[in-house]
């Protein structure tokens, strides 16, 4: 590893050249949860978190999910071992192979290239590990840098969801990316 750091404790193929993944815990939540707090909804993908506290959201963590499958991930820098990103993935279908996901960068940390190589590194898991064929998000059409950065690292944009969004006493439309496990 570069800069002497210790070997992160996560799978080798979710080692990434700068950052590795490795699985959350309920205390990276509630030391995350003002990453979504902070955030203007336009930037997060999917529906807009409920508003609650670091501690509730750390509790929510612990109790498994009734409707859907998901698994959340911290995106590590491997120089210096400080999460900059939390993925998750849910929705998973196991019939078509796909499933949905979500990145939450630290809004300090935004625009250094963390979400790229996080999106790839889940990406790669769910392709390589899971067996998944496709993996999909949704934005905020208005939100520019996560668009750029979708279209950057090959997704492709499968459609428009018109109306999506409510922020700011307005509706928003919101973009529909996909990526095939042969386009990676």
């Amino acid at each position: 590893m570069s800069n002497g750091s210790r070997a992160p404790l996560t799978a080798p193929s979710m080692v990434g050249r700068r950052h590795y993944l490795r699985p959350a815990t309920s205390e990276d939540i509630g030391n995350t949860h003002h990453w979504v707090t902070l955030s203007e909804p336009q930037s997060l993908s999917v529906d807009v978190a409920r508003i609650e506290g670091a501690a509730a959201a750390a509790e929510a963590f612990k109790k498994p999910g009734s409707d859907c499958e998901q698994t959340t991930f911290m995106l590590v820098r491997r120089d210096d071992s400080i999460p900059v990103a939390r993925l998750s993935y849910f929705n998973v279908n196991h019939q078509n192979r796909s499933a949905e996901f979500t990145v939450v960068v630290d809004p300090d940390e935004r625009r250094k290239g963390h979400g790229s190589e996080g999106v790839q590194l889940l990406g790669h898991f769910l392709f390589d590990q899971r067996g998944f064929n496709k993996v999909y998000t949704q934005v905020a059409e208005s939100n520019h840098a996560a668009v750029g950065m979708l279209e950057k690292i090959g997704f492709k944009r499968d459609g428009t969801l018109r109306q999506h969004f409510y922020f700011g006493g307005e509706y928003h439309n919101g973009l529909l990316f996909s990526l095939l496990r042969f386009e990676l």
